[in-house]
């Protein structure tokens, strides 16, 4: 598996969304951006992790999806954690009793990721 950063925009500014390469059409992972608050002293990277799984009668640890942090590189490293427990998930998920009574397209997403339909636009 290999992710890669790509800006999020055509037009390049402090905004990026993480991809993970597959077969078809990449998979988009999360994001993350430089928000200025007017008026602030300090700006913060914000970060999310937008390809997430939840399935009904199976249990997810709980852990962090989003957040704000000082620098790029934090953010970055942020998101690419949350995205491994997120990875970790899916593997247990599959082997849970519950996974085979879920809906075709709750299975999809937790084998295969976010799907192709579900993208972004301008």
């Amino acid at each position: 598996m290999t992710l890669y950063w790509q800006h999020t925009w055509p037009e390049e500014g402090p905004d990026f969304v993480l991809r993970r390469e597959r077969e078809g059409e990449d998979e988009h992972i999360g994001r993350i951006m430089l928000h200025r608050p007017v008026g602030a002293n300090a700006d913060y990277w914000m970060w999310t992790l937008t390809s997430r799984a939840g399935a009904v009668g199976i249990n997810k640890p709980a852990f962090d999806m989003s957040g704000s942090l000082a620098t790029q590189r934090e953010a970055r490293e942020a998101l690419v954690a949350a995205w491994r427990k997120e990875e970790a998930f899916r593997i247990v998920a599959q082997q849970h009793p519950a996974f085979s009574t879920l809906a075709p397209y709750a299975r999809d997403f937790i084998v295969n990721g976010q799907p192709p339909g579900a993208k972004w636009e301008r």
